[in-house]
């Protein structure tokens, strides 16, 4: 008969690759490895007044789902038209860069990389323009 010894890298190995499948299946049917809610005890005292405040509890949150997706298209128009009052700023800034020949950019010293505008350096970047940095501690 032949021997049934492995290596601990293959055993291991081939453990972690069952693992995977498994929970790539489990991930296939929709399962989720919780169990069901196992509801109120009928130990609890004032069980009433729990199932009354967790079925208030629902009814509150479906109030506030269906206020979110009767607001969905407002907020959605409220971002458009913050974004749109961009667009004339993002105009002039291409000017600005297309008819400079350097562009320098202030950094604020206790955050420099916070104060950077990646599209503004990017855009002075592809025009093929010098950009200059500035560190400077803004403020007190």
């Amino acid at each position: 008969t032949k021997s049934k010894r492995i290596t601990c890298h293959k055993r291991y190995k081939i453990l972690k690759k069952v693992y995977g499948s498994h929970i790539s299946k489990r991930l296939d049917q929709g399962t989720s490895p919780k169990g069901k809610d196992p509801g109120v005890p009928n130990s609890l005292p004032f069980k009433e007044e729990v199932l009354k405040h967790v079925q208030e509890m629902k009814v509150v949150s479906s109030e506030v789902r269906t206020f979110n997706l009767l607001n969905a298209g407002k907020i959605q128009e409220a971002e458009s038209k913050r974004l749109s009052s961009f667009a004339p700023y993002h105009l002039e800034t291409d000017k600005i860069i297309m008819e400079s020949n350097v562009v320098l950019e202030v950094l604020d010293a206790r955050d420099p990389l916070g104060t950077r505008s990646s599209e503004i350096e990017d855009k002075v970047m592809s025009a093929n323009k010098r950009l200059v940095l500035i560190l400077n501690k803004m403020g007190s």
